[in-house]
C-alpha cells in the first residue's frame, strides 16, 4: 500500500469519513484489503455492527480531545471534515 492514496484504513473505511494520515509500521505486519461492497453487505446484514462503531468512534474522539487537552492546546470538538 506504500505509495496509496484515498486508501480507507480501518474504521474510516466503515464511515467513510475522510482522514488525512500518514501509516508507518514498526515491524512486519499483515494487510487485509476488503472490498468496500462487502463491508457495506456486513452493515446491512448487522446493523449493530454499525452502531458499534460509531461507539468505538466516539470514544476515539474523546480520548484525542483529553490528550489534546493533557497538553495543553484548546480544546473543541473533533469533527470529521
Amino acid at each position: 500500500m506504500s505509495g496509496s492514496r484515498g486508501v480507507s484504513i480501518g474504521q474510516t473505511a466503515l464511515t467513510r469519513e475522510r482522514t488525512t494520515v500518514t501509516i508507518s509500521a514498526v515491524e512486519v505486519l499483515t494487510v487485509l484489503r476488503i472490498p468496500l461492497a462487502v463491508i457495506d453487505e456486513l452493515i446491512r446484514a448487522h446493523p449493530r455492527l454499525a452502531a458499534e462503531i460509531g461507539e468505538s468512534l466516539e470514544l476515539k474522539r474523546a480520548a484525542a480531545a483529553d490528550a489534546i487537552a493533557a497538553l495543553g492546546l484548546p480544546r473543541g470538538e473533533i469533527r470529521p471534515r
